[in-house]
């Protein structure tokens, strides 16, 4: 989740983020390229599986974190 300056990363619908940092305002937030468990230039790559990642246009609070990988 980035919020501003301050950048979170939620695990397995945990409300206490397992990173947070601030990142400077001059680092793009938009993009039209992602790359997930690795690096573009194919540097540094994560060995191992990713599963439901989700991209939002705005901040969740931490219910709504909470709730995505419950049954509706």
């Amino acid at each position: 989740v980035r919020d501003g300056n301050t950048v979170r990363a939620y695990l397995n619908g945990n409300p206490k983020p397992e990173i947070e940092g601030v990142v400077s305002p001059k680092v793009r937030s938009t993009s039209d390229r992602y790359f997930w468990g690795g690096r573009c230039d194919n540097d540094s790559n994560w060995e191992g599986r990713l599963d439901e990642i989700a991209v939002f246009d705005r901040v969740l609070t931490a219910a709504e974190i909470g709730s995505l990988g419950s049954p509706k």
